[in-house]
Order: structure tokens, then sequence, then C-alpha cells
């Protein structure tokens, strides 16, 4: 059975955000994590981007201004290697969670042959 939550901090394969079946982490980093994630009714696969929130975030007006400026972005840009937005809320808690299209593809940091040598200092 799914569960329906609010708390992305619970999210897990098997659980459900808004119209999102969670499947499973597809990373963490130092501002939150990565969900890959169906939509329960089209089943259009998504990515789930939760970025937590840290002590005192609710007040941290420069990081709901970079919340608000990753949507405005998503939103006005249509560039192939860039996703598309479907959707973003802001929680009570502060966490921000954006639904965006999901892209496969090779982790770039991996592949320096494919972004070719960092320039020389």
């Amino acid at each position: 059975m799914t569960n329906v939550i609010s708390l992305p901090a619970r999210l897990g394969p098997g659980s459900r955000f808004h119209n999102y079946d969670i499947q499973h982490l597809i990373a963490t980093g130092g501002m939150g994590a990565v969900y890959f994630a169906r939509h329960r009714l089209v089943g259009r696969p998504a990515a789930v981007k939760v970025i937590s929130p840290r002590p005192g975030a609710i007040a941290d007006q420069k990081a709901m201004a970079r919340f608000y400026t990753e949507v405005e972005i998503h939103v006005s840009l249509r560039l192939p290697n860039l996703p598309d937005f479907y959707d973003a809320e802001l929680l009570p808690d502060g966490t921000a969670v954006l639904m965006l299209e999901y892209l496969d593809g090779r982790d770039p940091r991996g592949h320096p042959q494919v972004l070719g040598a960092p320039p020389a200092r």
C-alpha cells in the first residue's frame, strides 16, 4: 500500500508526494535529495527535488530567494539539457520541493572527457 505523506524527509520507495509515486533515491547532496518518481495518473517519469530545511531556514531569505529563482529559471527556459518544470511547493516547515522532468543521463562528474579538461590555472 502506498503511503500518502506530507513530509519529504520521509520519502522513499512506495511513498507518495502529491500525485507522484516515489520509486527510488537518485542522489543526495548538501541541500537535499532527488528522487525518481512516476506521476500516478499518467505514468510520466519525474525527478522530485527536495531542498531540505536547515535550522532557521524559514527565516533564511537567501534560501527562499534561491528557490524562487530556480523555479523562475525552470519556467522561463526551454533547453534540451534543462528539465521541464512540472510543479513546485514550499512546505510550512521550509522544505522546498520541485517536480521536474526526469532526464536519463550520465553523471558528468564521472565523465571528464564529455566536459573536457578543466582550465589551467
